[in-house]
């Protein structure tokens, strides 16, 4: 007589776990996946690549439009997660263990972790960009995407005292929204008003629009986001209010001013500008010679390269970076991105360096999932070869 299989104990979570790892819902995820993959690729032609990417796959959920009925649809943080949970239960912790099935095992492990460096990197990951004049050190790099408003005292300290708000504190606000900060140490409460993402600063003359404010005969005039988002100009208006006396002072503050606004009080000087937020490096660089290569006959680039002297401790070390070949250091990552001037510029004007920063954790996670991969993929396919090969061999 067969022994009848022994029943798995049921309980109260037993039918949540099953529905989280089965199949249907790998299939399921998936599809969501490529469906969002579509839909977000399609929208960067409206959109742009980081208004896209932020709806489409920064998000828990979005809503698209089917006429005038909205439909909500899982964003792809939310289906990469649910993805994750489904791969974890059903691909690893359920999966049967043995010799036939290591191959598999490795594999899942390896998407997992591929995973998880995406998670990682959308958290904890900073990029931005660094401008490199001819013989000028820099050591720090400014956002693409964040600001701040950075209030210091001219007061010939070096380095000077620089009190900072986050864009996060600002960068949601809309319409006629206002926010005031304070701080014990400053003599003076700064209010943000009227804030845009993008904005171009006019004169004020006959025919502007009406209810506009007007400072110092400029207004603020938004303008539509531009499909790339580094090349936004953030502005709004701003107010300082003095403890003391009460007394009040108005500017405008807008990302492309060269200089910041000014404030006098009690005899010193105080600068407050609206900046792309910046990140200290812990070395500085220098361009020593910046070399273009154009195309024969034509005056687009077809290789560009900067040859830079990396100092850090009072020790120097020439570095070239090139398109192809980052300078990797301190857990940062230098990309050779762009030049200029490209155009407008007088001859003989000198040439200076962009470069892309960034700062990933898991910046060789993925390299090291695709081997994780390919060594389960090769194994799990190496193995049904070599049986293959036996069972061919006894038919013979």
């Amino acid at each position: 007589m067969n022994a009848l299989p022994t029943p798995r104990r049921s309980t109260v979570l037993g039918p949540l776990v099953d529905g989280l790892a089965s199949l249907g819902l790998s299939c399921t995820l998936l599809l969501l996946l490529l469906f969002i993959t579509w839909r977000g690729t399609m929208a960067q032609v409206d959109l742009g690549l980081f208004e896209a990417q932020k709806k489409y796959f920064d998000s828990l959920y979005f809503v698209e439009m089917a006429g005038p009925i909205p439909i909500l649809f899982p964003g792809a943080y939310l289906v990469l997660a649910a993805l994750t949970v489904n791969l974890v239960l059903g691909g690893i912790l359920r999966l049967r263990k043995g010799v036939a099935t290591l191959g598999v095992l490795i594999t899942h492990l390896g998407i997992v972790l591929m995973i998880v460096a995406g998670l990682v990197k959308f958290h904890y990951s900073v990029d931005g960009a660094m401008r490199l004049d001819p013989d000028r050190h820099v050591s720090s790099f400014t956002s693409y995407h964040d600001w701040e408003l950075a209030i210091a005292k001219v007061d010939g300290a070096d380095p000077q005292r620089v009190w900072l708000v986050p864009g996060a504190e600002f960068m949601t606000m809309s319409g006629a929204q206002t926010r005031t900060f304070r701080h014990p140490e400053l003599p003076f409460a700064v209010s943000m008003s009227g804030f845009t993402r993008n904005a171009f600063i006019r004169q004020h003359v006959a025919g502007n629009p009406r209810g506009a404010r007007v400072v110092d005969g400029f207004f603020v005039d938004p303008m539509p986001l531009e499909l790339e988002n580094e090349f936004n100009e953030a502005a709004c208006y701003v107010d300082v209010v003095r403890g003391a006396d009460g007394a009040r002072s108005e500017g405008i503050l807008w990302g492309a001013n060269r200089a910041p606004f000014v404030v006098r009080n009690e005899d010193r000087t105080w600068t407050i500008d609206l900046r792309r937020k910046r990140y200290e490096l812990p070395f500085s660089v220098r361009l020593d010679r910046f070399v273009k290569d154009d195309h024969p006959g034509v005056s687009m680039a077809r290789d560009f390269r900067s040859f830079v002297t990396r100092t850090e401790n009072d020790l120097e070390q020439g570095v070239e970076i090139s398109m192809n070949e980052p300078m990797r250091h301190g857990g940062y990552i230098f990309y050779q991105s762009n030049w200029g001037p490209q155009r407008d510029a007088p001859p003989g004007t000198p040439l200076y360096s962009i470069l892309t920063v960034v700062s990933n954790p898991s910046d060789q996670w993925p390299l090291i999932s695709c081997l994780i991969i390919a060594v389960g993929m090769s194994l799990h396919f190496g193995r049904k070869l070599w049986l293959f090969a036996q069972r061919a061999g006894a038919s013979s």
